[in-house]
C-alpha cells in the first residue's frame, strides 16, 4: 500500500498513542452512525461504499482500505451469507438482507477498524436472535481480550468440536491461530518479564520480584 509500512514486531503502546489509536476507532464508529441513516432497501452497495469515503475524508482521515493490495474501495460489505470483506457493487439492497459494513479509517500513523451488522427492515424472529446473541458474544469477548491464555483456551475448545465433526479445513486453521496466539503469549510474558507461578491450593499467582 503506497504510503504504508506495516511493521509485524509487537510493540508496546505509549499512552499517548493509545489514545490516537482510540481517535481513530471513535471515528470508525461515527462514520457507520453516518452511514446508517441511508440504509434502505435499493440502495447500491457501491454507493455506500463511496459516501463512507467521502465521510473519511471530511473527517481528514485515509480510508485503509483503499489501494491495499490493491484493493479498489473505501470498505468492505458483506450482505447475507457473505460471511467478510465483501466488495461493494451496483447490488441492490433488498427488505429483510443482513448487511455488515467494515471500515477502516488511518489518522495520525494509527488505524481504526471495525465492522457492525445491520438489519434492513423487518426480520424474523431467529435472525434477530442472531444478531443480538452474537453481539452479546462480542463484548464478552471483549472483556477477556487482555487474557491470551483465556483465549487460547477457547481456541482449543473450538477445535476439539471441529475435531470431532471431522471439520478438517476450519481445524488447520485454527491450529494456525493457536499458534499465533501461544507466540503472543510467549511474547508478552519475555516483554513484561512475568512468569506466573500457581502456588497453593487455591493457584494464587505470584510476580517473582
Amino acid at each position: 500500500m503506497p504510503g504504508f509500512y506495516f511493521d509485524t514486531m509487537m510493540k508496546l503502546k505509549t499512552n499517548e498513542e493509545i489514545e490516537m489509536m482510540r481517535k481513530s476507532a471513535l471515528l470508525v464508529s461515527s462514520a457507520l452512525a453516518e452511514v446508517a441513516k441511508v440504509l434502505k432497501p435499493g440502495i447500491t452497495t457501491l454507493s455506500i461504499d463511496v459516501l463512507i469515503g467521502n465521510i473519511v475524508r471530511d473527517y481528514g482521515a485515509i480510508p485503509s482500505f483503499l489501494n491495499f493490495h490493491g484493493y479498489p474501495f473505501n470498505s468492505c460489505i458483506s450482505v447475507n451469507d457473505v460471511v467478510v470483506h465483501g466488495f461493494p457493487s451496483k447490488h441492490e439492497l433488498n427488505e429483510g438482507d443482513l448487511v455488515s459494513i467494515d471500515i477502516g479509517i488511518y489518522k495520525n500513523g494509527f488505524h481504526g477498524d471495525h465492522a457492525y451488522t445491520f438489519l434492513i427492515g423487518h426480520h424474523p424472529e431467529e435472525v434477530v436472535q442472531l444478531v443480538k446473541i452474537t453481539k452479546e458474544s462480542l463484548y464478552k469477548g471483549i472483556c477477556l481480550a487482555g487474557d491470551l491464555v483465556c483465549l487460547l483456551n477457547i481456541l482449543m475448545e473450538v477445535c476439539k468440536i471441529l475435531i470431532v465433526e471431522e471439520d478438517t479445513d476450519n481445524v488447520g486453521l485454527l491450529t494456525e491461530a493457536l499458534q499465533k496466539v501461544m507466540l503472543k503469549v510467549l511474547i508478552m510474558c519475555t516483554q513484561q518479564s512475568r512468569v506466573y507461578v500457581l502456588a497453593g491450593s487455591k493457584g494464587e499467582r505470584r510476580t517473582p520480584k
